[in-house]
Order: C-alpha cells, then structure tokens, then sequence
C-alpha cells in the first residue's frame, strides 16, 4: 500500500468516526512517523491474515486517534517560548514538491509582534530540495513592525542577519493598520 493509498484509507475510516483533519499536512506527518510497514496498513486495512479482529479493532482506533492528536497539534500550534532566549525554527531534510518556507507571518499577528519585541529569531533551512522556492521569511506586512532583536536565516547557499542594535529596523514603516485608522 502506498501513501496516497494510504492517506484515502486514514480520511475515510475518520468519516465513518465522524472526525475530520483540518491541518492538511496531518497524514504525512502521520506517515513520517512510520516507515509504510505493510503490517500497520493491513492493521487499518483489517488484515485478511489470521489476526484477531479485536485486537485490530483496537490498534486501529488507537492509530486513528493518533492520526487525530497530531491533526490537533499542527492545526492549533501555539507557541510557548517564555525563558528562552531566541526563537529558532530549523527546516532540515526536507523533500517538497512545492514551495518550503521557514517563517510565514503577517505583521499584525499579536504572537508575531511579541516574538520579535521579545526574541532573537533564527531560522535555519538545510539540506532542502523543493520544487518550488526556499523562503527564510515571508512577512505580509499589513502594519508597521519594528525589529527589537536579532533576525538571522541560515540556509547551505548563504545567511541574511538583521541587527537592530547597527541600526532601526521596521517593516512597512510608516504603515498603519485599520485599528489604528479607527482609533484617530
């Protein structure tokens, strides 16, 4: 079984639970986790093999309870960084048909604007091959944001480092927001 045929097996045993992924990523993630041991397919499957229907029963609505459990952390990831002093994101070994960026953020994001008024940034993308292109950061700048700390994204070609401490640093300076139209 393959990981297309796969990833149909996963979404519609969920329909018949009733459960749905929002994250659209979650199957491959879920996949990762595993090599494609045929043993766990033919386990979703309901192997033809002389294994116990309950004890498959069972191992299935634990995988699928799995499957569901990494859905709800990549669909509502928040992000704790309280005591740490830089805020790193690091992409290694990744294989993409489409595009792969490390940061992808809009500049009203309150979680954003905390991070950056808070933490040094690193990014770092390794050893990545995409179809598509390879973003360190990619900002939609809705409202000015000024860069208090270091912003620094590593990749094999090269690095890009901001320093706020040479000199101010904002994005879309000079830029307002609708709340801050609102509020004059």
């Amino acid at each position: 079984m393959n990981q297309a045929e796969a990833r149909k097996l996963i979404e519609e045993k969920l329909h018949e639970r009733k459960s749905k992924i929002v994250a659209r990523n979650t199957i491959d993630a879920f996949c990762k986790l595993f090599p494609l041991a045929s043993v766990i397919w033919q386990v979703l499957a309901g192997s033809k093999e002389k294994l116990d229907t309950e004890r498959g029963a069972i191992t299935q609505e634990v995988l699928l309870d799995m499957v569901l459990a990494i859905d709800k952390k990549l669909s509502s990831r928040v992000l704790d960084t309280r005591g740490q002093e830089i805020f790193e994101i690091m992409l290694e070994g990744i294989r993409a048909m489409h595009n792969v960026t490390g940061l992808r953020a809009i500049t009203s994001d309150p979680n954003l604007r905390k991070i950056f008024d808070e933490k040094e940034v690193r990014i770092i993308l390794k050893d990545i091959t995409a179809r598509g292109n390879v973003i360190g950061v990619d900002l939609t700048v809705d409202r000015e944001l000024r860069l208090e700390k270091k912003l620094e994204v590593e990749t094999d070609f090269g690095s890009v480092k901001f320093n706020p401490e040479v000199g101010e640093i904002t994005f879309g300076k000079g830029l307002k927001s609708k709340d801050d139209d609102r509020n004059d």
